[in-house]
This record gives structure tokens, C-alpha cells and sequence, in this order.
């Protein structure tokens, strides 16, 4: 009879080769039979982690709740999206997952007319993979399309999913920034 199992790595587990073992109990008595080492091996190739911190069109060093570093980010506009590329940095290892929300609002109203929530690179890096002090860029593409014709501004922040807090926001001189949201500076044009 054969049998299939699946596990789950531990995402900062280092490259190397490992040994797979298998250990068998008696179900019903749960008295074990012993542990056989397969003979193939395991080779865990391990994450590529950039910890060099890459040119950005604008620099901000904003802390999140002490658990991860906005450095800064670069904007362009193509043709009807906004690409905005953030790069991070853990403060330390992450137990949770958070996402970042990008909204592109009025700034005479706070309408948001259009956003992203999302965890790091369209979900497929979650946070509590990034090793500390790894720097982690994102590139987010956010739809003009339904957008009405004005000046906005954009706005982003980093929150816990499971329980809806935004973590704190605080800038390089240890002042908490409001809403715990970063505006940047760019007006966006419609």
C-alpha cells in the first residue's frame, strides 16, 4: 500500500542537504517500530534573500509597528495604471502576515476612488517569511480606468489582516505619522 504525504518547510530554513526519516508506531498501541533514514536525501535550495538596500526615487524610513521599514519607493505612470515599486525591510522575524493597502484618494474629500490591499508581491511573499533585516521591493499596479478626471494623492499603510489594525506608523524622527498611513508627495493627475 502505498502512501503520500505532504510537508510544509519552515520558509527560513537554510540550503543544504537533509535526510528525510521516517519513524512507525503501531496505531493502536502507539509503541514505535524504529526510525529508517531514506537513503535519497532531501536538497533544500533555500529563498534568494536580497539584504542590499537597491536606488529608489524617493527615501522616507518609515517604522510600521517596530516589525518592518518602508526605505522608500518609485512612481511612474503607464499609460492608464500608476505603478508604485515600495521597498521594505524587516526589523526582525514576523509571526503574522501583514498586507499594505495603497489608496489613491481625494484629498478634498478622502474619497478613495481606487486601491490595493494586498500582502507583498501580490500575496506570494507574506511577511512572516522575511528573514531580518532582508530588503523585500514590491511593485503594486494601481487601474486608472474607472478613475474621474482630478488630482489625488496616494496613501499606504501596513495592518493585520485577522484583526483589521493598522500597525503604528512612525518616521525616522520617532514621530508617529498620522492615521498610520504614509501620504506620499506626488499629486496624481486624472
Amino acid at each position: 500500500m502505498a502512501s503520500r504525504y505532504q510537508m510544509m518547510l519552515d520558509p527560513l530554513l537554510s540550503p543544504g542537504r537533509y535526510d528525510l526519516v521516517i519513524a512507525v508506531d503501531d496505531a493502536q498501541t502507539g509503541e514505535g517500530f524504529g526510525e529508517f533514514v531514506l537513503p535519497l536525501g532531501v536538497e533544500i535550495k533555500g529563498r534568494e534573500r536580497s539584504y542590499a538596500i537597491p536606488p529608489m526615487q524617493a527615501k522616507l524610513d518609515v517604522s510600521f509597528g517596530g516589525q518592518m521599514r518602508l526605505l522608500g519607493y518609485d512612481l511612474k505612470r503607464e499609460g492608464g495604471e500608476l505603478r508604485l515599486g515600495l521597498h521594505w525591510q524587516a526589523l526582525q522575524q514576523m509571526e503574522r502576515d501583514y498586507k499594505v493597502f495603497v489608496h489613491l484618494f481625494d484629498p478634498a474629500t478622502e474619497t478613495i476612488v481606487a486601491q490595493d490591499d494586498a500582502m507583498p508581491r501580490q500575496n506570494q511573499y507574506p511577511t512572516s517569511w522575511w528573514a531580518e533585516g532582508e530588503v523585500v521591493s514590491d511593485e503594486i499596479a494601481i487601474s486608472l480606468e474607472d478613475v474621474p478626471p482630478g488630482r489625488y494623492r496616494l496613501a499606504l499603510g501596513v495592518y493585520d489582516p485577522q484583526a483589521l489594525d493598522r500597525l503604528a506608523a512612525v518616521g525616522p524622527d520617532g514621530t508617529p505619522v498620522a492615521n498610520d498611513r504614509v501620504i506620499l508627495d506626488e499629486e496624481v493627475q486624472n
